[in-house]
């Protein structure tokens, strides 16, 4: 009698480690591609509802919490976007759900919104790391290291930028000023002069080219 309560009990513990099994492996998956249409559809509070219900039952999904971060942005509920992201962050868990690039871009405007500098940075710097030729996000680390008077290491990330991307008229105008502020004249008037080649609407870059 006990060996036969006890074979019933571990059919049962299969039973039940087979059914969660099939709920992360099959169910859950349907449901994150279902919330996925949902907020391309513009249906970003069934799709918030739906990701919260998900969460509830996996506190750890970080599907869930992206997708709910995604719907967030999608309703102009930045804040609320930017503590999903924190915990997408804090779970690590990327992959073709979670594209890490464009995630942490996304991240770092959202920081930079809320005059979260020091952790934007920190994106940047990781963003280089990550996807090494794109300009912009050079160009983004050196503003940052400029606003902490880092100068030296703001020359190394603008020069970098407009390297990758003769045509980024803001990264010329950054290091152009950082230049003028140096005094090393003939170089921060090639690096504005470029700047207005490539943005010619930039008032600023006009007003210190005529100072030089």
């Amino acid at each position: 009698m006990t060996i036969a309560i006890l074979i019933i009990i571990l059919l049962g513990i299969g039973v039940g480690f087979l059914a969660f099994f099939l709920i992360k492996s099959y169910v859950v998956p349907k449901r994150i591609e279902m919330l996925e249409g949902l907020i391309k559809q513009g249906k970003v509070q069934t799709a918030a509802k739906g990701a919260k219900a998900i969460i509830a039952r996996d506190p750890r999904n970080a599907e869930a919490h992206y997708l709910l971060g995604q719907a967030y942005l999608a309703d102009h509920k930045g804040e609320l976007a930017l503590m999903e992201y924190k915990t997408v962050n804090q779970i690590g868990s990327f992959g073709p759900t979670i594209p890490e690039t464009d995630f942490r871009k996304t991240m770092a405007q959202l920081f930079l919104r809320f005059n979260q500098t020091e952790e934007a940075l920190k994106e940047y710097l990781l963003l280089v790391k990550l996807d090494p030729f794109q300009a912009e996000h050079y160009y983004w680390a050196g503003k940052l290291f400029l606003e902490r008077n880092r100068s030296d290491m703001a020359q190394n990330y603008l020069r970098k930028a407009v390297e990758l991307d003769g045509k980024h008229a803001k990264a010329h105008f950054e290091l152009g000023m950082l230049l003028y502020k140096e005094k090393r004249t003939i170089e921060a008037k090639a690096e504005l002069e470029a700047s207005i080649k490539y943005h010619g609407d930039n008032a600023e870059a006009f007003y210190y080219l005529g100072k030089l």
